[in-house]
């Protein structure tokens, strides 16, 4: 009864919580009513007539529930911000070790940086695991040694990350090399 009470979108009374929805009885009797009308008891017509106010009510309850997704992305896009771009530690590293940024591969993808050697992917601490998988899957692709650049803008609270990485680099055989902005401030 419950997944027919959800796909017709009825509710009334519905109180909701970030760890728990609770229903009450009128949302049971609402859930009854759909269940009739599942069974050609009562037309759709009349079970929209008879839930109108428990829909207004829902979308009352979906209003503030959007408002607060859409806040939490909002202090999430804050919490972001870096000191330099992605791209601009590619192309200091890139610029230093010879290589070419930005190398597009048959299947579109695109290596970070591609040296004689190397093909690089480069990604903040805290993305160290998709470092990883890139690396690799660009590595097995040019034919060249994965490597992966953490860029450690947090000093000693990034190097959990980089603990993390290197158990991997360990048991995989792929490089990693670090950059902060204190590189990028010599670079200048």
């Amino acid at each position: 009864m419950d997944m027919d009470f959800v796909r017709y979108g009825y509710s009334s009374n519905v109180k909701f919580n970030l760890f728990t929805t609770k229903l009450s009885y009128s949302s049971l009797s609402i859930g009854i009513l759909v269940q009739f009308e599942k069974w050609n008891i009562i037309s759709k017509p009349l079970l929209d007539v008879i839930c109108m106010p428990a829909c207004a009510c829902y979308i009352r309850s979906m209003k503030k529930l959007i408002a607060l997704v859409i806040l939490v992305f909002l202090s999430m896009s804050v919490e972001a911000k870096h000191l330099y771009y992605e791209k601009d530690y590619q192309n200091v590293w890139c610029g230093q070790h010879n290589g070419q940024t930005e190398v597009k591969l048959f299947d579109y993808t695109r290596v970070d940086c591609v040296t004689d050697t190397d093909a690089v992917e480069f990604d903040f601490a805290k993305k160290w695991a998709e470092c990883t998988g890139q690396a690799l899957y660009y590595g097995l692709i040019t034919g060249k040694s994965p490597a992966c650049v953490l860029i450690m803008e947090n000093g000693e609270k990034d190097n959990i990350y980089l603990q993390r990485l290197q158990k991997l680099s360990d048991k995989y055989g792929f490089k990693i090399y670090t950059m902060t902005p204190s590189d990028m401030e010599q670079s200048q």
